[in-house]
């Protein structure tokens, strides 16, 4: 969880048991502020600590950029791996894309 000003801005989720970033989010207000990227970050060094190899995650059509290999100036080195549709809830779905990333000790730290 992120915070400025005792407000929450931002939070993100890593499920050790399927090796997957299940959310990173940040509040519209603190887009391009680093703190999307300081959550995946932490996320990383987490996932490195408990000596995962790799990271899976569903990446939204609009923040593909920001996890890929290729994107903005920002992004964080995942691979695009195919398109598929994350179930939101039971029968709502979104498309998006799903990302790997291999992990080495040296990341997240």
């Amino acid at each position: 969880m992120a915070e400025d000003s005792n407000t929450v801005c931002g939070f993100g989720q890593l499920d050790p048991g399927t090796q997957a970033v299940e959310a990173v989010y940040v509040l519209p207000s603190t887009i391009r502020k680093g703190i999307g990227s300081a959550i995946l970050l932490e996320l990383e060094h987490q996932a490195v600590s408990l000596l995962l190899p790799r990271l899976t995650l569903d990446a939204s059509l609009n923040s593909e950029e920001f996890y890929a290999v290729h994107g903005y100036a920002q992004a964080h080195g995942y691979a695009q791996a195919a398109r598929a549709e994350h179930e939101l809830r039971p029968g709502v779905f979104l498309p998006c894309v799903r990302m790997t990333k291999l992990l080495h000790a040296s990341e997240g730290a």
